[in-house]
């Protein structure tokens, strides 16, 4: 799921050299600027997750400490670190749960629940006489989103995958393209040179139909994690 305001998946200094702008030449810079947004946000919905890296606290209500499962899908992955596990029975004041009652996977953001976090939570859920109980993570994860400059072909450990800003560019370069043309066209043809197919922020988020084949690179990192 999206937790965080929408990253940028590439930079305007990027988009301007793969669209044969100067990058001093301005006279573009709030439209690609938008389209930027518009499709970094597209496939944040697409991948159902937030990209960036950034910190969120994460609320899990359960109605009985036996409803907690052993394992919490955490928000913002990969490179997942966590800063603190709080719970409480609702309106309690909340406990902070210690560092060995649970252990996270940085790569995949799943935090395992164990047995001595699960007794403290029993303990708890006996102690609000049965009221809800409130679980919160505080993390942080998600992948670095270069600065304005130009990177090297492999992307440093914990920034964001090539795949990733490759697709966005490519949609935007699409969007830059068509700027001027007829809204009915979608795609375009020169035999035996190139055929180019465009698609709104609103197919890519939907991932529908055609679209689909302009995603395969990066359907790898939908969150769809399973135990």
């Amino acid at each position: 799921m999206r937790v965080l305001p929408t990253s940028k998946l590439t930079t305007l200094l990027r988009l301007k050299l793969q669209v044969n702008i100067d990058p001093i030449d301005t006279s573009q810079d709030d439209f690609l600027n938008t389209v930027i947004i518009e499709y970094s946000s597209a496939i944040e919905d697409y991948l159902d997750r937030s990209i960036g890296y950034g910190s969120f606290a994460q609320n899990e209500y359960y109605r009985n400490w036996t409803d907690i499962p052993d394992t919490i899908f955490l928000a913002l992955y990969p490179f997942t670190t966590i800063t603190s596990v709080n719970y409480s029975a609702l309106g309690n004041t909340p406990q902070t749960a210690p560092i060995n009652s649970y252990y996270a996977n940085p790569d995949s953001g799943l935090l395992y629940v164990l047995p001595e976090l699960f007794s403290l939570l029993s303990e708890e859920y006996s102690n609000g006489s049965g009221k809800p109980l409130l679980v919160t993570v505080d993390h942080s994860g998600g992948y670095t989103i270069p600065d304005n400059y130009i990177d090297p072909v492999v992307p440093a450990v914990g920034e964001l995958p090539r795949s990733i800003e490759s697709t966005t560019i490519d949609l935007c370069k699409g969007a830059y393209y068509t700027r001027t043309a007829n809204p009915l066209v979608k795609t375009e043809m020169v035999p035996d040179v190139l055929q180019q197919t465009y698609f709104s922020p609103e197919q890519v988020a939907g991932g529908g139909g055609g679209v689909l084949a302009a995603l395969t690179n990066i359907s790898s990192y939908q969150d769809n994690r399973i135990i």
